[in-house]
């Protein structure tokens, strides 16, 4: 085996394993949000709950306001009737007075419904804020886990890598851009051995002209059919 296909079989080695490690990354991923699938409804019904509860907290408010409102208009006429000598403006007055002391009155019913909703509302997106919480606490091993693995996959990837690196310098350039421009856009092995007078890869027959080409080494051309780097290990007999 020439030292081209050594150093060229190790880089590819060092690539899978990059590539492998990139899968448990994702599973890694994945069991993460596992684990935020299982608290996703709970979120979900804590922000609905916040939600309403701010909702219950403008309609509240906005009842205050018109029922200050209607207050100090009430106090304008009151002080309107007491400067009034027409019998007849007076009496508009107080008939005045009556219908906005009336909608003052239920008005003010409104908002203690209001507040009472607002409790309520600050009652359920508290418990449900609890619930997430709880839900959260009871993964916190798991999380830890996950978090562990992360790390630990981030070390190992990294000196996986600083590996892969240090291969690549030793493959002369030509022949690295060429298994790179193959390997990166396949993600699988693409410098394969004969296997008897075929390709490994997609078993079409190699023509004998281009077998002999070499003894124990890689072959100068690609496949023809699937274009991966070939190479042979012996002579055949």
């Amino acid at each position: 085996m020439t030292d081209d296909l050594v150093n060229l079989l190790d880089l590819q080695a060092k690539d899978l394993a990059l590539i492998a490690l990139d899968v448990r990354t994702l599973e890694i991923d994945e069991e993460e949000a596992a684990l935020e699938r299982e608290v996703a409804g709970a979120v979900g019904k804590a922000a609905q709950a916040e939600r309403e509860a701010a909702d219950a907290g403008v309609r509240r408010d906005e009842l205050e306001q018109r029922i200050e409102s209607y207050k100090k208009l009430n106090d304008r006429r009151r002080q309107r009737l007491e400067t009034v000598r027409n019998p007849t403006e007076a009496t508009t007055l107080m008939a005045e007075l009556d219908l906005a002391q009336s909608v003052v009155k239920r008005e003010e019913g409104e908002w203690v419904k209001a507040a009472d909703a607002v409790t309520l509302a600050d009652e359920r997106a508290k418990l449900a804020a609890a619930v997430v919480a709880e839900m959260r606490s009871a993964q916190s091993v798991a999380r830890d886990a996950v978090a562990a693995k992360r790390i630990a996959l981030a070390a190992e990837r990294a000196a996986a890598k600083s590996a892969r690196d240090a291969a690549a310098k030793s493959v002369e350039k030509p022949l690295r851009v060429r298994y790179e421009r193959l390997f990166y856009s396949r993600r699988r092995p693409v410098v394969v051995a004969l296997a008897g007078v075929s390709c490994s890869a997609c078993r079409t027959a190699v023509p004998t002209s281009r077998r002999a080409a070499t003894s124990g080494g890689l072959l100068a051309d690609p496949c023809e059919s699937c274009g991966v780097i070939l190479y042979r290990l012996a002579v055949e007999g």
